[in-house]
């Protein structure tokens, strides 16, 4: 399951457009060198995701940032069907488009999803994937929670109704938030539900006690109201049209797309991040493959999900990382 994230802003470059299939995408390029394409996270953009990392990158390699569909100035489809693959599918025609033949890919969080997803199926475009708070191996049953969320008749039902109540009860519930509140727990994440309509299960409701563990309510509320009805209506088409990679694939599968890639991965991700599970999932797996080394892990010292990308911890690591895996 992936969550929206967000971090200090950068000052824009030259917007750029392309078709993907039928979807606008937007995008920029910065710099000479070794191209990396940035991902970013749901409900941001890839300048308020990567703002710390793009001004040192882009003094050492060719940066290209794109607004994933459904965010930012690229088009927003209502469709869950142009979502999924849609997306692994648009940094390919992305690389096309600028005839790259191979570039590194940083994602974060639902962008790196995006980036293992890519690794997988089109391992010839990859120098290195950087796989920031997300991707990896989830935990068992957390792509199956998110069908059952997202995918259910009663969801698909009243979308917009949902949508609606997400953004009327923001302005609410920020005023039951006192400045430097401590991350909201299981019950008072229950009363919230019972408030707003209650949409959760019970069983849900602990799923996303354990998402938001150590975020700052008031900063995601935040973000969460800075997005337009029509971020909103997207982000309900995405999360009810995608999976997360491994569902794609059976076991043998996986193993033997892991176990025969030489692909370079960068883990990185907060100690108080629940994705973390994911990349020591991913590297417990390449272990027992025999494949350790592909993988360097960096947790970053109470870090969580939505200040990762802001600490500098964050940005030494990928340009460590890229410095150490040039292109052969």
């Amino acid at each position: 399951m992936v969550l929206i994230v967000f971090a200090a802003g950068f000052v824009r470059a030259e917007d750029q457009f392309f078709e993907s299939g039928s979807t606008r995408i937007r995008y920029t390029i910065e710099g000479m060198g070794e191209p990396v394409i940035l991902i970013h996270g749901l409900g941001s953009n890839f300048e308020d995701n990567f703002g710390a990392l793009i001004k040192p990158l882009v003094d050492t390699h060719q940066v290209i940032g794109l607004d994933t569909r459904g965010h930012g100035k690229s088009a927003k489809p209502a469709d869950p069907k142009m979502y999924g693959l849609e997306m692994d599918n648009d940094v390919i025609r992305l690389m096309d488009h600028l005839r790259i033949e191979k570039a590194h890919l940083v994602g974060y969080s639902m962008g790196a999803y995006i980036a293992y997803g890519v690794m997988l199926a089109d391992p010839e475009r990859v120098l290195s994937v950087t796989l920031a708070a997300g991707g990896g191996i989830p935990p068992a049953g957390l792509d199956e929670l998110q069908k059952k969320v997202f995918s259910s008749k009663e969801f698909s039902q009243n979308v917009g109704q949902i949508a609606k109540e997400i953004r009327q009860a923001v302005p609410l519930l920020k005023q039951f938030l006192l400045p430097n509140m401590p991350p909201l727990t299981e019950p008072q994440i229950r009363l919230l539900n019972q408030l707003v309509g209650g949409r959760l299960a019970d069983d849900e409701v602990k799923t996303v006690a354990t998402l938001v563990k150590d975020l700052d309510p008031n900063a995601l509320l935040t973000m969460i109201g800075k997005l337009g009805d029509e971020d909103v209506m997207a982000i309900m088409a995405l999360l009810q049209g995608t999976s997360e990679p491994n569902a794609l694939y059976s076991k043998e599968e996986m193993d033997t797309k892991l176990s025969t890639s030489s692909i370079p991965i960068l883990g990185i991700a907060g100690t108080n991040d629940p994705s973390r599970e994911n990349l020591e999932n991913l590297q417990k797996r390449l272990q027992e493959l025999k494949v350790e080394s592909r993988l360097t892990l960096v947790l970053i010292d109470k870090a969580n999900h939505l200040n990762t990308p802001g600490r500098t911890e964050f940005v030494k690591a990928i340009q460590d990382f890229l410095k150490a895996h040039p292109a052969r």
